[in-house]
């Protein structure tokens, strides 16, 4: 039978864990680099922002669209470097 103190100490490890998924949206978790890289040009209005994932190997550019998705890049892409520039102003 579980105690109440292991049932309660699951509770607040689970209310942890969903506060911190929550605090960062639109963002990779911090153990996620980018696998899969677009292969196909995204359209710079579907885009609202754009980060390099940190702690990663390569240095690859996630891009979020106005819907929140999220999608992988190669910075030297041509597309993807007009893309940052545009949204770097």
């Amino acid at each position: 039978m579980i105690s109440y103190m292991t049932l309660l100490l699951a509770i607040l490890m689970l209310a942890l864990c969903l506060q911190t998924a929550n605090s960062q949206p639109h963002s990779l978790t911090l153990s996620s680099c980018c696998n899969n890289l677009m292969k196909v040009r995204l359209k710079k209005a579907k885009i609202e922002r754009f980060y390099h994932p940190h702690g990663c190997t390569r240095k690859d550019v996630v891009f979020v669209t106005k819907r929140g998705l999220q999608f992988c890049a190669d910075p030297k892409e041509d597309w993807v470097k007009n893309i940052i520039k545009k949204l770097s102003k």
